[in-house]
């Protein structure tokens, strides 16, 4: 007979021989039972654990292949909606196992970076859509300028010197060279690429501040759900600025793990020094003005150590190796290199002029987007809880932790990697002021750029603040924190993974190049003359031009093109235009315009009068693409 899996007989035998020590029996069994306890409880919690990954690879592998082979016929104005919504079960299936496991109760131990590979791989997955869906190429307008600035550079058409930004070009050629496959889709895993260094240094980052592993945990979920993405400055699909932006925590993982080494002379070089410097100088490559904000950084830190050094030589700011190298190193490229642009001595004059007060600014492209979007019957407000409403949350904390921090309160939770902290808020400050300058001088879309890279700042304070606050030998309840973290990201996901892509959730139509589209423009190209003229919906081919000869190319800089007026489009347009016209138009343009935009300035009945006007003859014609002639009087 057993009782609780001790023997009877032995415990009544060892209580015999132990001279009335029964007290340290029951002791001893208590303990022991404890124990048992403890490891079964433990063995259960790994198999949960282990039982919740299983189940989320698994949904995560259907979901790849439910999109893999699923791949588009056409033009798909949301890729959301296209998508197969196996996907899309798979995808948060996966996504809630891996929050369970890592953000649940207790450790997870071994099982932590498994945890984190499901949770990045499912985000990943939706960014790779493109590629899964076998796109042709992803992101009209300017990356399909980049995509030609890649071919150029491949075909030794031009030089990369002649490019402000050749980082991301150069290093799709690497991989269309290292993957032998198609230019434009060596681009898309470029662009991904740039997203994986986010999700692996943001943990890392976080780690450094917090000194423990539930940085890599919650400094990862915070990661994933991209506050410096909003679709207005910066973009999922190429485009430089933003590649840079993705990039920017690498560099700050290099400069935190260098600022923890011992302080030794700060001319002598070190492996981590090195690494540093030529990180800061790959951003440059790959865009000047994310460049700018990062030399703001290295800057507010060596202008921290110096006076320190100075003033304070007990502070941690001045026991740390400086950057004081690094920082001139970086200022000089920058100077030497990016002022060879017209357009960035061109802002910079501007901004001179307007902090100087001889120009000033005007907020009316805020307003005549907010006017559009009423139109078609969104709100400014509607829009902005989409792409803003995670990015607010964590500003909210991360500006608590600022605040916090510049006034000493955190020196006590952050014992040896406050500094780390107060850099970052000393560095906030004037890359605030920049943003200001920059949204009062009206620069367009750059104000959300600079928005963006100060959401890299937030993303790194929050996280570890959040990780902090979820540790033991906090002021909070660990567990809280952890179910509160847990509700959080499970309600933040899903609305930033629906806004990551442009679609009609956001009012905007899926970037999506097609094959037949590329190849109506390039027979088009081919057939008309090479003085024509190309009139369409906001714009007659020119990007399409870039993409096919590179922008380099004589044909693509003496490209003639123009936008049809909305209010012409809908009239006779052989008799609005007085010279001969070719129209291109996409299935694309038809969808985003008609459907999307509800008509509000090129309509579907315009679209059907280029069929029965006389006048405009049909000369070339696809499922996705038809090139119109007007002939001239």
């Amino acid at each position: 007979m057993e009782g609780g899996g001790y023997p009877v007989w032995t415990f009544i035998t060892r209580c015999r021989g132990s001279h009335g020590s029964t007290r340290n029996v029951a002791l001893t069994m208590t303990t022991n039972t404890y124990r048992r306890s403890a490891a079964t409880d433990n063995s259960s919690r790994n198999r949960w654990t282990k039982t919740a990954l299983t189940a989320g690879f698994l949904a995560l592998t259907w979901a790849l292949v439910a999109a893999i082979t699923a791949p588009a016929s056409g033009y798909e104005l949301s890729i959301y909606r296209a998508t197969p919504s196996a996907f899309w079960i798979g995808v948060g299936v996966a996504l809630l196992a891996a929050s369970l496991v890592m953000l649940g109760r207790g450790s997870v131990g071994t099982l932590r970076l498994p945890a984190l590979a499901l949770a990045g791989g499912a985000v990943l997955s939706v960014l790779a859509l493109p590629i899964l869906r076998g796109y042709y190429f992803y992101g009209q307008g300017d990356s399909l300028s980049h995509l030609g600035f890649a071919l150029s550079f491949e075909t030794g058409a031009a030089s990369p010197l002649e490019l402000l930004h050749p980082g991301v070009h150069l290093a799709s050629a690497v991989v269309d060279n290292a993957t032998g496959g198609e230019l434009q889709w060596a681009m898309l895993l470029t662009v991904l690429a740039f997203f994986a260094l986010f999700f692996v240094f943001v943990p890392l980052c976080v780690r450094q501040v917090t000194g423990d592993n539930a940085g890599l945990t919650v400094g990862l979920f915070v990661a994933l759900l991209l506050l410096p993405i909003n679709a207005i400055g910066t973009h999922v699909v190429t485009h430089p600025s933003s590649q840079a932006i993705m990039f920017t925590p690498f560099v700050l993982y290099l400069l935190f793990a260098y600022l923890r080494q011992p302080a030794d002379g700060w001319f002598r070089p070190t492996p981590i020094g090195i690494l540093l410097s030529l990180g800061s100088a790959a951003v440059l490559v790959v865009h000047p003005q994310e460049t700018m904000n990062l030399l703001v950084i290295l800057g507010t830190v060596a202008v921290l150590q110096f006076v320190a050094r100075r003033y304070r030589p007990n502070h941690p700011f001045a026991t740390q190796r400086s950057v004081y190298f690094q920082t001139l190193l970086l200022g000089a490229l920058w100077f030497l290199w990016a002022p060879r642009s017209e357009r960035v001595t061109g802002r910079l004059e501007r901004a001179l002029s307007f902090l100087s007060g001889t120009s000033g600014g005007s907020a009316t492209p805020a307003a005549g987007r907010s006017a559009s979007i009423a139109a078609i019957g969104g709100s400014l407000e509607e829009l902005f809880v989409k792409l803003f409403l995670a990015a607010l949350v964590f500003s909210i904390i991360a500006g608590v932790v600022m605040l916090a921090t510049a006034t000493g309160r955190l020196d006590d939770a952050f014992p040896d990697n406050n500094a780390l902290i107060k850099y970052l808020t000393a560095a906030f400050v004037p890359l605030s002021v920049g943003t200001a300058v920059v949204f009062l001088g009206s620069f367009g879309d750059h104000y959300f750029r600079f928005v963006a890279f100060l959401m890299v700042l937030v993303t790194i304070v929050a996280a570890a603040a959040i990780a902090r606050a979820g540790s033991s030998g906090t002021r909070f309840d660990a567990t809280t924190v952890r179910r509160a973290t847990l509700v959080l990201f499970v309600l933040l996901l899903p609305l930033a993974i629906t806004s990551m892509h442009p679609s009609p959730w956001i009012y905007q139509g899926t970037p999506q190049v097609t094959t037949e589209g590329v190849a109506g423009y390039e027979a088009a190209f081919e057939q008309a003359p090479e003085d024509a003229v190309y009139a369409g919906v906001r714009g007659g081919g020119e990007r399409y031009a870039h993409a096919i000869y590179g922008p380099f190319s004589e044909r693509a800089t003496t490209f003639s093109e123009e936008a049809i007026p909305p209010a012409a489009f809908g009239t006779n347009l052989a008799e609005y235009y007085d010279d001969a016209r070719y129209i291109p138009i996409q299935q694309s343009d038809v969808e985003r315009e008609a459907d999307l935009y509800r008509g509000l300035r090129y309509d579907r009945e315009g679209f059907q009068r280029l069929e029965t006007t006389p006048g405009v003859n049909r000369v070339q014609s696809t499922d996705e693409f038809r090139l119109y002639f007007v002939r001239d009087e």
